[in-house]
């Protein structure tokens, strides 16, 4: 698999942190589990995997709007 980013359209560092974050969440496989990537400030990131997520819904899309 390929996947294209621009180097002027994602901050320094950002891609390899969300790399290594999907990996660690891919690793947990279980219900609850969360990956955020959050802007905590300008060019600033915040990447958090936890386990156990307080709360979760798995939601249907129906397709009506």
């Amino acid at each position: 698999m390929t996947i294209e980013i621009p180097d002027d359209q994602v901050p320094e560092g950002l891609t390899e942190a969300a790399i290594r974050a999907l990996l660690t969440y891919a690793a947990i496989d279980r219900p609850g589990a969360s990956m955020v990537i959050e802007q905590t400030g300008e060019d600033q990131h915040s990447v958090r995997v936890r386990p156990d997520a307080e709360h979760y819904e798995l939601i249907e899309d129906t397709g009506q709007r």
